[in-house]
């Protein structure tokens, strides 16, 4: 993404390597699938008349006790809907495979993490608002990005509390 650098982790190509355990059996081998998702795993569904039809679409599936996340469009979106749910554990916040975040405070990476949402969110208000072209792989990966910054910040606001280090001056 231009000059910056987030990590060598590609959030659109490898999300699926990173799908968090399951909170109810703590499974760790969980896939995203691509099949017809249940009527209760919105969004996904559409209404014609009394009947709910649903399009087949990517969602995560547990093996163990068949948890199941939200249907959506990508994979990398269901690998996230999923993470952000509570049906997976949420991890430490070190652990993420991006943003440079395993040498930092928990202060430390909450400030880079607003800074680089701050400005993922900035270039994609200015790619919606056409100051700036965009091809359309380009826009899905400052997407997945934001996506996956967002979720990086909820995993650092679950973190444990013992982790922050004094600053040294």
């Amino acid at each position: 993404m231009n000059n910056r650098f987030y990590g060598e982790f590609d959030p659109i190509e490898q999300s699926r390597h990173h799908i968090a355990p399951c909170a109810n059996c703590q499974e760790t081998q969980l896939d995203c699938v691509f099949d017809t998702p249940h009527a209760n795993q919105q969004p996904g569904n559409q209404q014609t008349g009394n009947k709910y039809t649903t399009k087949p679409a990517y969602f995560v599936n547990c093996p163990n006790c068949h948890a199941k996340g939200l249907a959506c469009k990508k994979e990398w979106q269901a690998i996230i809907a999923w993470n952000k749910s509570p049906l997976a554990e949420k991890g430490h916040y070190r652990e993420l495979p991006l943003f440079n975040l395993g040498h930092l405070t928990k202060e430390q990476a909450k400030k880079q993490l607003i800074a680089i949402r701050t400005d993922l969110e900035r270039r994609k208000h200015q790619a919606v608002a056409g100051q700036q072209r965009l091809d359309g792989a380009y826009f899905e990966r400052l997407r997945a990005f934001l996506a996956w910054v967002i979720y990086a910040q909820v995993v650092l606001k679950f973190s444990d509390v013992s982790d922050v280090c004094e600053e040294k001056p």
